[in-house]
């Protein structure tokens, strides 16, 4: 789901986070700030995937992506800290 199609503009990010987590969602994120542990920490979300490529080229982005759902269950995110980068990822709890 984008925040997009909500038509919602300027929000702060812990606004971003109540969305979410009122939504049941995962964050799917290029901010840096949602890797924050202490301020986000993953166990009180429905997980945090951070995207970490540089430069963000859509075809790395998606080839990582797949890599990632081949080896993880959309369940086994609740509550993780994922760090996607474009040779692989890592899980923070």
């Amino acid at each position: 789901m984008d925040l997009r199609k909500y038509k919602i503009k300027h929000l702060t990010d812990e606004q971003v986070m109540s969305f979410a987590t009122d939504k049941k969602l995962i964050l799917l994120t290029f901010d840096k700030h949602f890797s924050n542990i202490m301020k986000y920490p993953p166990e009180k979300y429905y997980g945090i995937i951070r995207i970490r490529i540089h430069p963000p080229i859509l075809d790395d982005i998606k080839k990582s992506l797949q890599l990632f759902f081949d080896k993880m269950k959309v369940d086994d995110i609740a509550g993780k800290l994922i760090v996607l980068e474009k040779d692989g990822f890592r899980i923070r709890k």
